[in-house]
């Protein structure tokens, strides 16, 4: 529906070129290189405008919302939702006046369609036959607008009806022109996919400026004078000057915005990197964050080195997904610098044209990479690099936390939560379900036989086999459950808003994973087993943490002392109905 617009309203544009009042003579060369010639300078001062659109919160098609046949530069590429203005308006009025209406529109036609084909050119992505199109289209619509405008209303207004110019005729010229411009600008905007609201706020802000400059061209039709182009190169000159004043006061006001936008950036990431320590969080928080400060990003990928693995995501600021770490992933670690690739020609990947990419460095070391990849070869900047290069920053830092985290609160050997931790967290349960009224459940699993396993096979191949169940064990838990290891072969499990018979339906999964692992050492093959207790919180009656864990521990022994690879529950202070659910207290 938009491109039928931008084609329909160019193509009519055009259509309006013959109703342009015919003037009675016509302009001399060098009196219509003049003109071009302030043109073309307000041309070149085109100027970013905003409409107060936040960093990150725009996906990169925004930048094409932009006035039509604007550059899409690093710029506005970097603050979705930026556009760039080009102060013509009042000169194209001017010389409507001056030159005559025929000639005026259709050379404004004309070079506004050479103009926006140019620009759009360098802008486009390569390769995509879509974009071409509607390249095509915005470039028939920029000029057929202006020109068709132009042309209909000098025929409202008489101009080059063979009478002089009166001093009212360019203002109301101008005025009119300005308002239909903006007012057909703005319906694009919301057929595009803007609000009324920011479409009308942008246009009000580009009609207003225009408006300013409208004075300056009522005198250059005042004193225009084909023989004499002194006062017109004087008045043109003051002009341009005016529109590099807005060049220079835009480009400096969005220096300072794109600044405070990304100081706002990186302190939002150093508050979602700061709310957890477990490395799938932080990670979740940094492809986040990132994919907001890199809107022309369409794929980011994160590769760190952690608890003596590498781990590699990759997602667009949704939940990460773990991805297999191949060579190209462990090279990335070899990272000592930002890197910014653009113009890339892979034939394994190519929707790969542009790729920047960022250690996580800390003391020195090269902890991971964050690399953000496009398939527009201008994707990236100098701004961006900066940018994402402070963000890995902080993603370093936070990293390096998590891994002393680790170091403080991971069982080195198995992988899982040391028993301190264990301890605060039963605590912590055991408050919130006093609160709350809900029940958590405790299993304590210790291996059958580990001192012969260690005796026969060596302590070496004891550690792996109390590693390989580990695993098995936590394998069969729920993200909300906790593991750990209570001590030599001994491991224990939290399970919150459990019941103790739903606790030992999990106890009898996790026993008979174990039961089915295989252990190869030495050319041998052998199976192990463990023996599990289970005590439920609320079931217990336990009013402090030692006495649920000696609960569990009882229930552990008895399943030990009743012949071993079994699971056994604690059962001081209940009974059971004869489903064996639910578990109840008895009746005192």
């Amino acid at each position: 529906m938009h491109l039928a617009f931008l084609i329909g309203v160019g193509l009519a544009g055009w259509a309006a070129l013959g109703f342009a009042p015919v003037q009675a003579a016509w302009p001399s060369l060098a009196s219509a290189a003049l003109f071009c010639a302030v043109v073309a300078g307000a041309r070149a001062f085109a100027f970013p405008i905003t409409t107060g659109i936040r960093l990150g919160t725009a996906s990169p098609e925004a930048s094409r919302l932009a006035p039509l046949g604007s550059p899409i530069t690093p710029l506005n590429r970097g603050i979705p939702g930026d556009a760039e203005l080009s102060l013509d308006s009042a000169i194209f009025i001017a010389a409507t006046a001056c030159l005559g209406p025929k000639v005026t529109a259709v050379g404004v036609a004309v070079l506004l369609t050479v103009d926006a084909l140019a620009r759009g050119w360098r802008a486009q992505v390569p390769g995509r036959n879509r974009e071409r199109i509607a390249l095509v289209a915005r470039a028939i619509y920029v000029g057929g607008l202006s020109g068709g405008l132009i042309a209909l209303w000098a025929r409202a207004f008489g101009v080059g009806a063979g009478r002089e110019p009166d001093a009212w005729l360019v203002p109301a010229l101008g005025g009119a022109f300005l308002v239909t411009h903006y007012l057909v600008q703005t319906v694009q905007l919301r057929i595009a996919g803007r609000s009324w609201r920011a479409g009308i706020r942008r246009n009000a802000i580009g009609m207003v400026a225009e408006a300013t400059l409208l004075p300056l061209a009522s005198a250059i039709v005042l004193i225009w004078d084909a023989a004499r182009p002194l006062p017109f190169a004087l008045l043109g000159a003051t002009y341009l000057l005016v529109n590099f004043g807005f060049y220079r006061v835009s480009r400096l006001a969005a220096g300072m915005r794109r600044r405070a936008l990304e100081l706002e950036t990186l302190n939002r990431t150093a508050h979602a990197l700061g709310a957890s320590l477990e490395l799938p969080q932080l990670i979740s928080a940094l492809l986040a964050e990132s994919g907001r400060a890199l809107p022309a990003a369409a794929h980011l990928e994160a590769v760190v080195s952690h608890a003596g693995q590498v781990r590699r995501f990759a997602g667009d600021g949704r939940q990460p997904v773990a991805l297999s770490t191949d060579e190209d992933g462990l090279r990335w670690l070899k990272l000592t610098g930002p890197v910014l690739e653009a113009g890339i020609t892979s034939p394994e990947r190519p929707e790969l044209r542009s790729r920047l990419a960022v250690p996580l460095r800390m003391y020195g070391e090269t902890l991971g990479a964050l690399i953000a990849t496009s398939p527009d070869e201008d994707a990236f900047g100098p701004d961006e690099l900066r940018l994402l290069d402070a963000i890995a920053g902080q993603a370093a830092a936070a990293v390096e936390n998590a891994r002393l985290y680790a170091l403080a609160n991971v069982d080195g050997l198995t992988g899982l939560y040391c028993r301190r931790y264990f301890d605060a967290r039963i605590a912590e349960e055991m408050e919130r379900s006093r609160r709350f009224g809900t029940s958590f459940a405790l299993i304590m699993l210790d291996l059958d036989d580990f001192k012969q396993l260690n005796d026969s096979l060596g302590h070496l191949a004891g550690d792996r086999a109390l590693r390989g169940v580990a695993a098995i064990a936590a394998s069969q838990l729920r993200g909300v459950d906790l593991a750990a290891r209570w001590g030599g072969e001994e491991l224990a499990f939290l399970l919150p808003r459990t019941s103790l018979v739903d606790a030992h339906a999990v106890a009898e999964r996790i026993r008979e994973a174990v039961a089915t692992h295989v252990i190869a050492e030495r050319g041998q093959t052998r199976r192990i087993t463990a023996s599990l207790g289970v005590a439920g919180w609320a079931e217990s009656g336990a009013d402090e943490r030692s006495s649920l864990v000696a609960r569990a521990d009882a229930a552990l022994y008895r399943a030990k002392a009743a012949g071993k690879n079994r699971v056994e529950i604690d059962l001081v202070n209940f009974e059971l109905t004869p489903s064996l659910a639910p578990v109840r207290r008895r009746q005192a």
